[in-house]
C-alpha cells in the first residue's frame, strides 16, 4: 500500500500550506519541534580577540609583521651550511603539518650551534604553531636573549611571545610585548 506522505506532491503541498501560514500568522505548521540548544554562558569581552586569533595564521603575521619592520640595523648569526639546510628543511615540515620532522630537524640543528637564537626562534614557532603557548614564549624569550636584540629577529621573538600570551588570553601582556616588538626597530647608529 502506498502511504501518502511519501508522494512528492504530499511534499509539495505541505511546503505550500506551511509558507501559508507562516504568512498569515499560524505557528502550527512546525512538524518536528527542534531541540532547545544548552545555554551557554557568555565569553568574557577580554576572551574574544583569543577566539579570533584562532581564525588565522599567527606565524605568517609574525613573519611579515617583522620583516615589515623599518629597522637600519639587523644583527643576525652567522650559521653554517649545515644549519642554514636544516633550518630550511625544518621550514619545509612545518609547512607540510609534519612536526615531528621539524623537530627533529631543529634539534639536530641546535646540537651543531647551540647559541644560534634563530633556531630557538623556530622552535618558538613551531610551538606556537602548536599551540603549547607557555614552551613557544620561553623559547621566544631565548632567541631574544641569544640574539643581538633589534632587527627583525627580536621583533620576531616578540610578536610570537604576544602570540603565546594571546593564545593563553593574557591580554595585557599581549599589549605589552607588541610594544616591545615595535621596539626592535633601530633607526640608526649615532655616531661621533
Amino acid at each position: 500500500m502506498h502511504h501518502p506522505a511519501s508522494s512528492p506532491f504530499f511534499a509539495l503541498r505541505l511546503l505550500l500550506a506551511c509558507g501559508l501560514s507562516l504568512l498569515l500568522g499560524f505557528a502550527g505548521c512546525a512538524i518536528f519541534e527542534p531541540a532547545a540548544a544548552p545555554a551557554r554562558a557568555p565569553l568574557p569581552e577580554l576572551i574574544e580577540p583569543v577566539r579570533a586569533h584562532y581564525d588565522r595564521d599567527a606565524l605568517l603575521q609574525i613573519r611579515a609583521d617583522a620583516a615589515a619592520l623599518n629597522s637600519s640595523l639587523e644583527v643576525a648569526p652567522v650559521e653554517s651550511a649545515g644549519v642554514a639546510l636544516l633550518l630550511s628543511l625544518a621550514r619545509e615540515a612545518e609547512n607540510q603539518l609534519d612536526f615531528p620532522r621539524a623537530q627533529s630537524l631543529l634539534t639536530e640543528a641546535l646540537k651543531e650551534e647551540p647559541l644560534n637564537p634563530r633556531i630557538y626562534q623556530s622552535q618558538a614557532e613551531l610551538a606556537l604553531k602548536q599551540r603549547r603557548y607557555e614552551l613557544a614564549e620561553r623559547l621566544a624569550h631565548s632567541a631574544f636573549e641569544r640574539s643581538g636584540q633589534v632587527g627583525e629577529l627580536c621583533a620576531r621573538s616578540w610578536l610570537t611571545i604576544g602570540e603565546a600570551r594571546l593564545g593563553r588570553a593574557l591580554i595585557d601582556a599581549t599589549a605589552e610585548a607588541r610594544r616591545r616588538a615595535r621596539s626592535c626597530a633601530e633607526h640608526g647608529i649615532e655616531r661621533f
